[in-house]
């Protein structure tokens, strides 16, 4: 930094003031002539850097606080455009339905249709239905008239699980269901298996379960999601109504290996997009 001395001031005076007065500055001959002249653009060329500095700072902070605002713009229009593309996904005009036993919800890649109650016949009646269904947890009801006047009856399903490794601590509690919407226009269900084959996607694996073998009541195959849960307010008594038993293989004539004689068997449910 250059020192404040008294002929400096005069100069940075002159410089402030336009330079004026013949007496405050050295004849163009004189041999201080040079020297004030290169002061003097001195002085001239650190005030213009000071003022480019300043306005450099005012830049940087200026254009800091746009970067920011301009992240925060380009994450916003990232998770506007998954929910678009998600949106679109599960309100297009394909796509089909599946039930996911044993949760009360759908994953990430479905849209929930309803959440209700796995219901079906009486495990020790041999009429009735012969499939396990969703009902939804809010029915509509048409003309009724309370009392069981037809003999076509539906009951809740429980979990019977006490001697099973596999979902042991659900065993005589209520079985929730959940309707699921995908995009996709291929569901199945893959029995002995908690994986997909190549090319397909996981919707969920389990294990496959269905009425015990010497009931009255047959019922369908259906794939419980491994991470099974009961309904609300579940009262965990021994009502019986459906039931529900994990399915093991059995030799002859079924093949072992692969299969291996009282093995609980696994599942999976898989969607496959063109």
């Amino acid at each position: 930094m250059i020192r404040a001395c008294p002929w400096i001031l005069s100069v940075m005076f002159l410089i402030q003031n336009g330079g004026t007065s013949g007496s405050a500055r050295e004849p163009a001959c004189s041999r201080f002539h040079y020297e004030e002249q290169l002061l003097e653009k001195m002085i001239r060329a650190e005030i213009h850097v000071e003022s480019v500095d300043k306005k450099l700072q005012q830049y940087l902070a200026e254009n800091l606080q746009s970067g920011k605002e301009l992240k925060e713009l380009s994450e916003k229009l990232n998770q506007l455009t998954d929910a678009i593309r998600k949106a679109r996904e599960h309100s297009g005009t394909s796509g089909t339905t599946y039930v996911r036993w044993g949760r009360k919800s759908c994953p990430t890649i479905a849209a929930l249709v309803y959440e209700g109650f796995t219901a079906g016949s009486y495990y020790g009646h041999t009429g009735s239905g012969a499939n396990y269904l969703c009902l939804p947890a809010e029915p509509l009801w048409g003309v009724y008239d309370d009392g069981f006047k037809t003999p076509a009856i539906i009951y809740g399903t429980e979990y019977e699980t006490s001697d099973s490794p596999v979902f042991n601590h659900l065993h005589e509690h209520e079985v929730p269901c959940a309707v699921c919407r995908v995009s996709t226009s291929n569901v199945l269900m893959v029995p002995g298996r908690n994986a997909c084959y190549t090319g397909w996607t996981l919707e969920y694996a389990g294990y496959l379960m269905a009425e015990r073998n010497n009931h009255a009541s047959n019922k369908n195959f259906v794939c419980v999601d491994g991470d099974a849960e009961v309904t609300n307010c579940s009262s965990g008594g021994n009502e019986n109504g459906a039931l529900l038993y994990v399915v093991e293989s059995s030799c002859n004539p079924l093949k072992c290996p692969p299969y291996v004689s009282g093995r609980e068997l696994t599942c999976a449910v898989c969607s496959y997009k063109e």
